[in-house]
């Protein structure tokens, strides 16, 4: 007899700064975490709730606030000219529901692995080629991951779940972890920006000095085994 284990959710931004580190800093503990929770990744599209692209400029300043959090996360501003910049991110998250289809391994593996694509190395990763490339990376079956991008069926999965999110469960951003009681952890373990006019920044808050930066996502899985 096989025990279904809980599930945490995960809504985010593909291209969010803060949701590339929350990422990095979980992926860190997560051999203590496989076999006992699941993490499934949902979208929530800032493209879709602003009605826009998020513009480079914000990106890259929250690039450099995320080299003062951690300094060893492969983070640097775009690379490439500028005409190749991302224009939209709904490709990419259809590539990574497409990846969700291959397992949670998989999934884990697409969602560190786009992003990574894009915040360290600088790729556009809304084109069909080079999610395919990212897949690779992955280690997925590309061929399949290519016919089920190609089927168009993920569109409609990511716009229900990022409706979902900002509409129903109402996340104060990305990144938002829901667990299974309902509760919703927002950002952990983050510096808190207050922004000005223009994008930008009036204060910052920093967590504790010389404290545990994994502490806030142990503490988020154990409550997540607990509520099971």
């Amino acid at each position: 007899m096989t025990t279904e284990l809980p599930t945490v959710e995960l809504y985010s931004d593909i291209h969010c700064p803060w949701a590339y580190l929350s990422l990095y800093r979980l992926r860190k503990i997560w051999p203590e975490y496989r076999e006992r929770v699941r993490i499934s990744f949902r979208a929530l599209s800032l493209e879709l709730k602003n009605e826009r692209s998020t513009p480079k400029p914000t990106v890259d300043i929250e690039t450099t606030l995320m080299n003062l959090q951690e300094p060893d996360l492969p983070i640097q501003p775009w690379q490439r000219p500028d005409w190749e910049y991302v224009p939209t991110l709904l490709p990419a998250f259809e590539a990574e529901r497409a990846a969700a289809l291959q397992g949670d391994e998989a999934a884990m593996e697409f969602a560190w692995a786009v992003r990574n694509a894009f915040f360290a190395k600088s790729r556009t990763i809304c084109t069909r080629f080079e999610l395919a490339r990212v897949a690779g990376d992955a280690g997925l079956d590309v061929a399949r991951f290519l016919a089920d991008w190609d089927s168009g069926q993920m569109r409609e999965t990511i716009l229900r779940e990022s409706h979902h999110g900002w509409e129903e469960l109402k996340v104060q951003g990305s990144p938002t972890f829901v667990l299974p009681s309902g509760k919703h952890v927002w950002n952990p373990g983050a510096a808190r920006v207050t922004w000005g006019l223009r994008r930008t920044i009036k204060e910052i808050v920093w967590p504790e000095q010389g404290g545990d930066r994994l502490s806030p996502f142990r503490q988020m899985l154990e409550d997540a085994v607990g509520e099971k």
